[in-house]
């Protein structure tokens, strides 16, 4: 988490891409797909344009599945009397026309189709721990979809927060979510599991990383 993975903006070399270069002495890496700055977990890359294309064709085919943990701010509502709470969620996901902030999104008519799974795991206080599977990859998916529920991720300053908190957030730092009691340094959004045919062999490979580091992380907010 707080990491980016590529190159943007004010970062360049404090990102993933780079700092695995670094390390593996690698001149060329390829990036298949991107985390939030904020959100943790597992992501992969490959070696050689002959494997990302390949790679590229199996994103474009949906044949990559991808499990996430969050933390929501909220219980996961249960509109059934099924003992473990579960939403599918499909609404369109497009910029939000009500926002001055430009990269914010939102559900509306316009927008593009998606379609998000949320399954609790379990209630911590106020708090719920869910898994998600998005089927669909628009840009803040989970994170405007757990908002329209009125259960953001704790920690995301971009739907948590009213727009003029998250401006101020911008300009004031971390000394203005400490004066609102807000949590965290992060949103706590964990990409937990990644699954797809590996390029060469196409036998299933499945790539996981618990949820302890998102636990952690909120226990020590507390």
């Amino acid at each position: 988490g707080n990491l980016p993975t590529s190159p943007s903006g004010k970062y360049f070399k404090n990102t993933l891409v780079s700092l695995i270069k670094d390390k593996f002495s690698l001149k060329k890496l390829y990036t298949l797909h991107r985390l939030d700055r904020e959100t943790s977990g597992v992501i992969i890359f490959a070696k050689s344009r002959e494997i990302a294309q390949s790679m590229a064709a199996q994103f474009r085919k949906n044949r990559i599945q991808k499990i996430y943990s969050a933390i929501l701010s909220k219980h996961l509502p249960q509109f059934s009397k099924k003992s473990v709470p579960e939403i599918y969620i499909s609404l369109p996901i497009g910029h939000d026309p009500n926002s001055k902030i430009r990269i914010k999104q939102s559900v509306n008519s316009q927008g593009k189709p998606s379609h998000t799974y949320f399954k609790e795991i379990g209630k911590m206080g106020d708090y719920s721990l869910v898994e998600v599977r998005p089927y669909s990859g628009r840009t803040h998916q989970i994170r405007v979809h757990a908002a329209h529920m009125g259960c953001s991720i704790v920690g995301d300053k971009l739907y948590g927060l009213p727009d003029d908190g998250f401006l101020r957030w911008l300009s004031e730092g971390d000394e203005y979510l400490l004066s609102q009691n807000f949590p965290l340094h992060r949103q706590l959004l964990h990409a937990v599991e990644i699954r797809f045919p590996h390029p060469v062999t196409r036998i299933e490979t499945v790539i996981r990383s618990d949820n302890e580091k998102i636990l952690k992380e909120l226990n020590q907010s507390r």
